[in-house]
C-alpha cells in the first residue's frame, strides 16, 4: 500500500469491530451480525481462540517485520482486518471489550472531560489526566460506569461458563500504560 492510499473500515466483514461477534461464533455460541467470514478461519471445532491485538501495528508493517512474529504465524493464523472509526486505542479496546462499535459505546479518546468528576480523565487506566496511578478514580470512590454502563462480552461468556483470561501487557517504553491486549480464551 503507498503512502497516498486511504484506508477505509470494513464494517461489513473484515472489521476489528466485528472480532468480538466472530469469537461467538467460532465458539458455536450465539451471535450477531456482521462478523468476520469464518471461511477466512480453518473449519473445526474450536476449544481455544487467543487473540492478539498489537496497538498501532497495521498489516503492511506486520508483513514487513513478518519474521519477528513467527511465534504467532507457525501456530497460528493472521487475518488482516481494518480498524474502525475512530482509530484510537479507546475506541478499538473499547469495542473488543463490549462487542459495540463506537457511536453505541461512546469511548472515542484516551482523555474525556467527565462533568461528574469535573475534570478530563484518561479512559483506559480510568484516571485522572494528570495522575500515572491506573484506576486512580476508581480508589477514589468513582465507578467505571461513568464510563461505560453496558455488559461486556466477558459477561456475556461467563454466562456460557465459558471461562476466559485476559491479560493486559504494557510497552517496555511506556510501562504505565497499557498499549496492547492479549485476550485468550480457555
Amino acid at each position: 500500500m503507498n503512502k497516498e492510499e486511504k484506508v477505509f473500515p470494513q464494517y461489513q466483514d473484515y472489521c476489528i469491530g466485528n472480532l468480538p461477534q466472530t469469537v461467538f461464533a467460532l465458539l458455536n455460541l450465539p451471535y450477531s451480525q456482521p462478523i468476520i467470514p469464518l471461511s477466512s478461519f480453518p473449519q473445526k471445532k474450536y476449544r481455544h481462540i487467543i487473540v492478539v491485538l498489537i496497538d498501532a501495528l497495521g498489516f503492511s508493517s506486520f508483513k514487513k517485520h513478518r519474521r519477528q512474529f513467527r511465534f504467532l504465524t507457525s501456530q497460528g493464523m493472521v487475518t488482516p482486518i481494518t480498524s474502525l472509526f475512530p482509530s484510537t486505542t479507546a475506541a478499538v479496546i473499547t469495542t473488543l471489550k463490549t462487542g459495540l462499535l463506537p457511536k453505541k459505546h461512546g469511548l472515542f479518546e484516551w482523555t474525556l472531560y467527565l462533568p461528574q468528576i469535573g475534570q478530563t480523565i484518561k479512559t483506559l487506566p480510568f484516571t485522572y489526566e494528570k495522575s500515572h496511578q491506573s484506576d486512580k478514580l476508581l480508589e477514589d470512590g468513582y465507578s467505571p460506569a461513568l464510563l461505560l454502563n453496558k455488559p461486556t462480552i466477558f459477561q456475556e461468556l461467563a454466562k456460557e461458563d465459558i471461562p476466559l483470561s485476559l491479560i493486559h501487557i504494557s510497552e517496555p517504553t511506556r510501562p504505565l500504560y497499557i498499549s496492547y491486549a492479549v485476550f485468550c480464551l480457555k
